[in-house]
């Protein structure tokens, strides 16, 4: 994987971790909303973890 994807992984993390926390502060979400997004960014998450453990930085 290389700078640009790695970049885009952390911008779309960065980009669901800002929609919780506004979706939060508006009182707009919903159980099932969170969820999603939660589970969006687990798997966000563990794309980077691979690429560190597994030496594609």
């Amino acid at each position: 994987m290389d700078v640009l994807q790695q970049k885009l992984i952390h911008y779309e993390i960065e980009e669901k971790r800002q929609l919780m926390i506004d979706m939060t502060k508006n009182n707009t979400f919903t159980s099932e909303c969170v969820l999603k997004v939660s589970h969006e960014l687990d798997t966000l998450i563990l794309k980077v973890q691979k690429l560190y453990v597994g030496g594609e930085r």
